[in-house]
């Protein structure tokens, strides 16, 4: 009787353990979540903000390019625009879409940059 009784006991406190650590483990997820949230959101928003930025510059300078030197020239550089990270990069050649004469002029200063 008395092994039946520890048994039981055994399989109890093993029981509370076991809730006691999935509770731990639910807590610890959750505030886990909730500083992830918290820490993570506004450094997110802000990079993915600056990602955007950065695709629209590259996505007008591809239009530029579109419509001055002709869809040929800019798919040749449209590779080199995608690396482009630097807003003064970008920039620069945005310029150099004004200032040059010709499309090869305009893929060696892209290929310069």
């Amino acid at each position: 009787m008395i092994r039946h009784e520890e048994t039981q006991m055994a399989a109890q406190i093993r029981r509370i353990h076991d809730d006691l650590r999935g509770e731990g483990h639910r807590e610890g997820w959750r505030e886990g979540w909730r500083e992830g949230w918290h820490d993570g959101w506004p450094e997110g928003w802000r990079e993915g903000r600056r990602e955007g930025r950065h695709e629209g510059r590259r996505s007008l300078l591809r239009q530029l390019a579109i419509q001055k030197f002709g869809p040929a020239a800019a798919a040749e550089v449209s590779t080199l625009f995608d690396d482009l990270t630097d807003p003064d990069r970008i920039d620069a050649l945005a310029g150099a879409v004004i200032e040059c004469e010709t499309a090869d002029d305009f893929i060696s200063r892209v290929r310069e940059a």
